[in-house]
């Protein structure tokens, strides 16, 4: 049976969130701004700090990438107040982002300038989201050092899981509550036994499971952001993900279903394309 996520015990109005991954390319930003939108649209006050110094993709999913004047380093290093470094979203008002900066490196920083910035910032919201840069070099550390709790995203494949594992060790060994978002889960390789299952997911890495986001070709492939003016919209069945992800965030005692069945065509098509690579085209 799998274990699911149940938010932990905390007395402070805010809670500041690390995301993280071991390996790049999972879907960790996308996963991030994906649960900072729909906590917004469940009336929390959201602040997205992205810590993937000198790599910041953030603003870019969010659609903002053109309205960031100040960033983290202007902050940390006193130029601008925190209010002032702050980019709205052009949907959700109770979503935010501070961005980081591109001109430096996350070893500019210290864990203590982090650590003030999460602190000024939970006066003014209810959940601080950091979006860490993959693996666990010293952005990673910076995060968890100021972290309540870590979410950990990773793809149902054993490169991404082994890669996952450290990442989970190093917060245990901090004492940090730790759950994982498993994304790109594809139901016809599960069900041909090509891809790892939920339970599979769990028992390797032995922590509760937030939740998981279906394969998306169209995310995959880069077509298709978040949102953003003239950008499309995800697909209904990651956002239903996100969703559910977001409640069980904020407290929601909601059971994690198993991934559905896949429909005959598709356990179809993904044998024909594995049989000849030729049809690979085929969907």
């Amino acid at each position: 049976m799998l274990q699911v996520y149940s938010r932990p015990e905390k007395n402070t109005a805010s809670r500041v969130i690390a995301v993280a991954s071991g390996k790049g390319g999972v879907g960790k930003t996308m996963s991030t701004v994906g649960l900072g939108r729909e906590l917004a649209k469940l009336g929390h006050k959201v602040l997205i700090i992205d810590l993937d110094t000198g790599l910041r993709n953030a603003d870019l999913i969010m659609g903002v990438e053109n309205r960031v004047v100040f960033t983290l380093w202007d902050v940390v290093k006193g130029r601008c107040a925190l209010h002032k470094a702050l980019v709205y979203d052009k949907k959700y008002k109770r979503l935010l982002l501070l961005a980081t900066a591109q001109h430096c490196t996350a070893d500019e920083f210290d864990v203590d300038e982090i650590a003030e910035v999460c602190r000024q910032a939970r006066y003014g919201f209810d959940y601080i989201l950091l979006d860490c840069p993959a693996g666990i070099e010293s952005g990673f550390q910076q995060g968890l050092y100021s972290a309540d709790e870590v979410v950990v995203v990773t793809t149902p494949e054993m490169s991404a899981i082994r890669d996952a594992d450290k990442v989970v060790g190093f917060a245990q060994s901090l004492s940090k509550p730790v759950s994982v978002l498993v994304n790109m889960v594809r139901a016809d390789m599960v069900s041909a036994g090509d891809m790892l299952s939920l339970e599979n997911v769990q028992s390797l890495l032995c922590v509760p499971l937030l939740g998981y986001l279906p394969y998306s070709a169209e995310l995959c492939e880069g077509k298709d952001l978040l949102y953003g003016e003239g950008r499309m919209k995800y697909p209904e069945a990651v956002k239903k993900g996100y969703t559910e992800a977001a409640l069980r965030l904020a407290g929601a005692d909601m059971p994690l279903k198993d991934i559905p069945e896949a429909p005959f065509t598709e356990k179809l098509k993904y044998k024909l394309r594995r049989k000849l690579p030729i049809l690979s085209i085929v969907r």
